[in-house]
């Protein structure tokens, strides 16, 4: 597994780059935003489109729409190579669009319109939870915590096989349910909030 993070390819578990720490309030009304994968309802929509992606590797693509208060914002135009899985998601956290696409991970900073974090899960997206300030990104062998700055604050890459539920999160931990054996071998789990270690 790997990522890009500014740009700079740094390989899982080994981070050697810091994301810039902007502190200006970005705070707005979640609500005012909606996300559509592959929009067909106008084809005249006028906004900007930014495209991620390597055009020589990249033979897959879906375009998200960024929408604010009904009006269009952006598209953005994602390439990808390869699918393992027909599950997106996008969510709107803090100054970030968070979007999980196949086996992918996309970060947008509505802010500097530009893409700050890429990862290859090198399996398949699974769901989004937003807790105390955190987003957290499960895939199917994994989950990771980003702070609201667009940071990893861990990642724990031991949980789960093929399938990642989070439950809860409470009072500083995470409770789920891994499959471990496909297809119905599934057991609970529970992460330190703060760690990503297992506490039971």
């Amino acid at each position: 597994m790997k990522f890009n993070f500014f740009n700079r390819q740094i390989k899982s578990g080994k981070t050697t780059a810091e994301a810039v720490i902007d502190t200006t309030d970005y705070t707005t009304n979640d609500n005012d935003f909606k996300f559509i994968f592959n929009d067909t309802s106008n084809s005249d929509i006028n906004c900007p489109v930014i495209s991620f992606g390597d055009l020589t590797k990249s033979k897959l693509s879906d375009t998200l729409t960024i929408y604010k208060k009904g009006n269009p914002l952006t598209k953005l135009k994602l390439r990808y190579y390869y699918s393992s899985s027909s599950k997106s998601d996008a969510i709107k956290f803090h100054r970030f669009v968070a979007v999980g696409l196949s086996g992918f991970f996309y970060l947008y900073d509505l802010s500097t319109e530009t893409f700050i974090l890429f990862i290859d899960f090198n399996g398949y997206f699974d769901e989004f939870k937003i807790s105390e300030e955190h987003l957290f990104v499960a895939y199917n062998s994994g989950i990771y915590c980003l702070t609201k700055y667009g940071q990893i604050k861990w990642h724990n890459s031991s949980i789960g096989l093929d399938g990642i539920i989070i439950n809860d999160i409470k009072e500083g931990k995470i409770y789920g349910r891994e499959q471990v054996d496909p297809p119905d071998g599934w057991r609970d789990f529970v992460l330190n909030f703060d760690t990503g270690n297992r506490t039971e």
